[in-house]
């Protein structure tokens, strides 16, 4: 993770996503933005299994707080489907988009976050 301006650029790469990695994450996450409000751009999400709990947590009011919108950047039509059934099935309170070009993903977050 990465701040830049008032954008946390994310990018994960793991085997297994269990809830111990994500609590870790919220906590990096915190030290990075020291509660102050940002939006969020994932770069690269490559996930080939998570648990329950680890999902719950990504949901929770902890895991979300401060965020004032999120542009996700996918690479697959496969990826596409996944992000689209999590946007309806359980989309945040906040702006949620998905993008295919990185550039246009950072241009509709800043809007969003000003």
């Amino acid at each position: 993770m990465e701040l830049v301006g008032d954008i946390l650029h994310a990018r994960f790469s793991l085997e297994d996503l269990e809830l111990e990695t994500v609590q870790e994450l919220i906590s990096r996450r915190k030290r990075i933005i020291k509660g102050k409000p940002f939006g969020v751009l994932v770069e690269r999400m490559d996930v080939k299994r998570s648990s329950r709990e680890a999902r719950e947590c990504l949901g929770s009011a902890e895991s979300l707080e401060d965020i004032e919108a999120a542009a996700i950047v996918v690479d697959s039509p496969f990826k596409a489907g996944l992000v689209n059934y999590f946007l309806k099935m359980a989309g945040p309170e906040f702006p949620t988009r998905m993008f295919t070009n990185r550039k246009q993903a950072e241009r509709w977050l800043t809007k969003q976050i000003q």
